[in-house]
């Protein structure tokens, strides 16, 4: 026997099946590819006619007395031209599968100062885009006490909460993962002192109002001039400065710009305990511009804050 003849017989047992195998496997991954590339209800339908024209493919050569290695080629052939075309129609009658965006969740803080169990939340309304998640971070610094954070939609609190956050003890901390909210008026509490420590969230998909003003609060959608002895502006939930410096002796002004849909202020506190309040501007959402305006105040170092997402902080420099 000669040595290529003993090759082939030796070698032809294994290619045989190693290619049959390359080929299968090539065809289901690109079979595969099509698949992914289009709608789930349209790949349900391309899957059963690629499954019948395979089906009747084989029909055809099993029909045949004698089926060598061309048929079953032209089998495989005949299975992935069906399964382009028919896939090709699908793209372009109904559009490829959309691509999945994931939303990011809203960062939104709330918290319980020292007191309160009486006096209540340091936030009374919150405001969210609607429709998408919320990560709602919970801070409870009051020493000893349960405090909790529940929405509803019932005003009274009636019916069952759309969410109801664990307890815990203060001082500490959590962030809750609320489910999306549609456009509308929610109410939040804390379940443990329900009649004192109550709110409500906005949860607003149309373009952003101007909310009303507070004495000393500053209008907002005035227009900052050349008063304004500072300037800040909120963007992406951040301060674009971290450094405020204000005159002593005098009442003095700040230009806050609020580029975020959804509401922001500048509140100014003696020192990061929040303790004592020397400013608290009034809540509003953007885009819009707003002038503060601010008491005299001593000179000194104080801080200031957002009061909805109290990671917007920063100093104020009064000299």
């Amino acid at each position: 026997m000669s040595g290529s003849r003993l090759r082939d017989r030796l070698l032809l047992p294994f290619l045989i099946p190693l290619g049959a195998l390359a080929v299968i496997v090539g065809a289901v991954f690109g079979f595969s590819r099509v698949l992914l590339s289009v709608r789930p209800a349209a790949a349900t339908g391309v899957a059963l006619v690629v499954a019948l024209g395979a089906l009747a493919s084989a029909t055809w050569i099993a029909a045949r007395r004698s089926v060598g290695t061309a048929g079953l080629a032209a089998l495989l052939t005949a299975v992935a031209g069906i399964a382009m075309l028919v896939g090709g129609i699908a793209i372009a009658a109904i559009g490829p599968e959309e691509e999945k965006r994931e939303v990011e969740a809203f960062a939104l803080s709330l918290s319980a100062p020292p007191g309160a169990s009486s006096e209540g939340f340091a936030q009374t309304e919150l405001s969210v885009p609607a429709g998408g998640p919320i990560e709602l971070a919970f801070d409870n610094q009051e020493q000893g006490v349960q405090h909790n954070v529940s929405v509803w939609e019932a005003e009274d609190f009636s019916g069952s909460g759309l969410f109801i956050g664990d307890v815990i003890t203060g001082p500490s901390s959590i962030t809750y993962s609320i489910q999306p909210l549609a456009a509308g008026t929610y109410y939040f509490r804390c379940d443990i002192h329900p009649t004192t420590m109550t709110g409500t969230i906005a949860a607003d998909e149309g373009p952003p109002k101007p909310g009303g003003t507070e004495p000393g609060g500053g209008q907002p959608g005035g227009a900052p001039g050349e008063q304004a002895d500072a300037s800040i502006t909120a963007q992406d939930t951040t301060f674009d400065e971290s450094e405020l410096a204000l005159p002593a002796g005098r009442p003095s002004a700040i230009a806050f710009t609020n580029n975020d849909p959804f509401e922001h202020n500048v509140a100014i506190y003696q020192d990061e305990s929040l303790a004592t309040v020397l400013f608290k501007g009034e809540l509003f959402r953007g885009p819009e511009t707003t002038l503060y305006e601010v008491p005299a105040l001593e000179p000194g170092s104080y801080y200031f804050r957002c009061d909805v997402h109290p990671t917007m902080q920063g100093t104020v420099t009064v000299e």
